[in-house]
């Protein structure tokens, strides 16, 4: 006898979705995870929407997924996360296509061509500002020490603000002035601290720290306080509101911390740094971001180029 309860067996969408997300477990992040099968659930409704009668993901055509890609523009939805959406078909139906048991024709993601990615220029912050905000650091308190090596270090290395955050006290070599930083996707990158300036000002932070009442947590940053865990690490919100407050305090324009990786990335892109050069030290696994990051001058860096140059000269 039953219990009075409905139970559904899996559909064969349900099972393959299953599977696959079964299958990059090991590769992927929870957070990661979810964005694929909200994107492949949300495909999954359109055609139920659209064409009912696929019932399974086997029976897909491409211009199933041209459509969908069509709606979801329609629909207001960027290119970026219109482009994500079919990244993650393309991963879905590769991987289906190499599974045991698959009835799977061409796969339907080949040929669709990938949303072009709008790239919004992100402000540069001129130097005179940050000279400005660097000032406000100017005693030997822990506090502006420690506030003046981090804002220097983003400024010299471009670090993500969770990168800067995850550093531990044993990832700083002053020696061969060089950190070990962890980044997205877990991949681990050997970056030059690339300046004395920078240098010094980390090298008196960590003559402060060991001051610090809570010099024995492993965090190469540490809050002037402990959380409810008894941590010391420094949060990327901390991080935020300690830039934001001293660019008050400097009476210049406010910027987060993300913008010094933008103007990073264009200081050294004008300084001759190779988009190779720049992807490793930056951790992308892309040349796309290169291209992102100090667009805002880019117009700047070429007119410069093309003047040093100058082309008309050699006749």
């Amino acid at each position: 006898m039953g219990n009075g309860n409905t139970v559904h067996a899996p559909d064969e969408w349900d099972e393959w979705l299953r599977d696959w997300t079964y299958s990059i477990q090991a590769q992927h992040r929870p957070e990661t995870i979810k964005v694929y099968l909200r994107g492949l659930r949300q495909f999954r409704a359109h055609l139920g929407a659209t064409h009912p009668e696929i019932a399974s993901p086997e029976q897909v055509q491409r211009r199933h997924v041209e459509s969908w890609l069509a709606a979801l523009a329609a629909a207001g939805i960027g290119t970026g996360t219109r482009r994500v959406r079919l990244m993650t078909l393309k991963a879905f139906y590769r991987w289906m296509g190499g599974e045991p048991g698959a009835s799977l024709g061409p796969d339907p993601t080949i040929g669709v061509p990938a949303p072009e990615v709008e790239l919004p220029p992100v402000p540069v912050i001129p130097d005179d500002q940050l000279r400005a905000v660097l000032a406000t650091c100017k005693t030997g308190s822990y506090v502006d020490l420690r506030d003046l090596a981090i804002m220097r270090l983003l400024i010299a290395c471009g670090l993500r603000r969770g990168e800067l955050c995850s550093l531990d006290l044993d990832d700083v070599d002053l020696n061969t002035g060089t950190i070990i930083v962890a980044g997205k996707g877990g991949k681990t990158r050997y970056v030059s601290i690339g300046g004395a300036k920078t240098t010094l000002a980390l090298s008196r932070y960590l003559r402060v720290r060991r001051r610090h009442v809570g010099d024995r947590d492993p965090a190469l940053f540490l809050a002037t306080r402990a959380d409810r865990r008894g941590s010391y690490r420094m949060q990327g919100g901390g991080i935020a509101m300690m830039i934001s407050r001293r660019c008050r305090r400097a009476s210049v324009p406010e910027f987060h911390p993300h913008q010094l990786r933008h103007t990073w990335a264009h200081v050294n892109k004008q300084a001759g740094l190779s988009d190779e050069d720049l992807e490793r030290m930056a951790g992308w696994s892309s040349p796309l971001m290169v291209r992102r990051y100090g667009r805002a001058l880019a117009d700047e860096r070429a007119r410069e180029a093309h003047a040093r140059v100058a082309a008309g000269d050699r006749l």
